[in-house]
Parts: C-alpha cells; sequence; structure tokens
C-alpha cells in the first residue's frame, strides 16, 4: 500500500519532462531516510535559508535532534551550510540551505 505522498512523488515523475528533475526526486528520496530529515528538507525547501533555532523553533524539535539531522543531510549533499558577515561583534548567525 502506497502513501500519499509515494503517489503524488510517482505522478510527478512519470509527468516530468526533465529527466534531470526526475533523477533529483529520485536521489532525494533515497538520500533522506529518517522522518526528521524529510521534515527539515521540506521546512528549507518551503522557506529557504533558515538557522538551526530557527528550525527547532518552527518545528518544535530539540536542539541536538536538529543537528543530527543537519549532518546527515550535508554528507547526503542535500543541504548546504553558510553564514553571514556580522558588522558586530560575536558568533556569526550559521544559516542552511538546499543545495542546488
Amino acid at each position: 500500500i502506497k502513501t500519499d505522498n509515494e503517489v503524488i512523488k510517482e505522478e510527478i515523475i512519470e509527468a516530468s519532462a526533465s529527466p534531470l528533475i526526475t533523477e533529483r526526486i529520485k536521489e532525494e528520496d533515497s538520500a533522506i531516510k529518517h522522518d526528521t530529515d524529510k521534515k527539515i528538507y521540506n521546512l528549507l525547501k518551503e522557506h529557504g535559508p533558515i538557522t538551526r533555532p530557527e528550525i527547532s523553533k518552527l518545528l518544535k524539535l530539540p536542539r541536538t535532534t536538529i543537528y543530527d539531522a543537519l549532518v546527515r543531510l550535508e554528507i547526503a549533499g542535500l543541504v548546504t551550510r553558510f553564514s553571514e558577515k556580522r558588522e558586530t561583534r560575536g558568533r556569526p548567525r550559521v544559516y542552511f540551505r538546499v543545495t542546488k
């Protein structure tokens, strides 16, 4: 029995005119194995660059859970991190975004 999400993804793959899009969807599905990783990945796709504390607040998940999931997504090559240049003292904010 397939879930609604699986059926929708299959329909997108079948309807996709671009083999590159089809391949990317398949790569994402095979690389994302944990539910938390999927939630974070989808959040990043919807909201764009976002920090770990913001992810934690939006998903109501512990900081360490967010950290572990982001590491897995980075290793899979689905997410990248970057920091903003600060004009004031202190540690720069680290943002995460979906790899293009």
